[in-house]
């Protein structure tokens, strides 16, 4: 049986992006499942200290990814800005 999961949260749907605490809820669940997913195929069990402390890690990534996400924008335009004062 293949298991087939999405690489990281390309197949969202473009319109969860736009509620913030689904959004992680659901890339830190993906990568939970990936882990399990991983695990299952392997025949490795996952401990339960493992398992939270792997929700708690990915929580905490899908949160520093999408605040990267969210600050890209607003740092294009300070060197946009900062590139136009430059004299030349």
């Amino acid at each position: 049986m293949a298991c087939v999961l999405p690489r990281s949260d390309a197949g969202l749907l473009p319109y969860l992006k736009k509620i913030p605490l689904l959004d992680v809820l659901t890339l830190s669940g993906l990568y939970t499942l990936r882990l399990l997913a991983g695990s299952a195929a392997s025949g490795a069990h996952i401990s339960h200290w493992l398992g939270g402390f792997s929700i708690f890690l990915f929580f905490s990534l899908a949160i520093v990814k999408r605040f990267a996400e969210l600050e890209e924008p607003a740092r294009q335009r300070y060197l946009a800005e900062k590139r136009a004062r430059l004299p030349g």
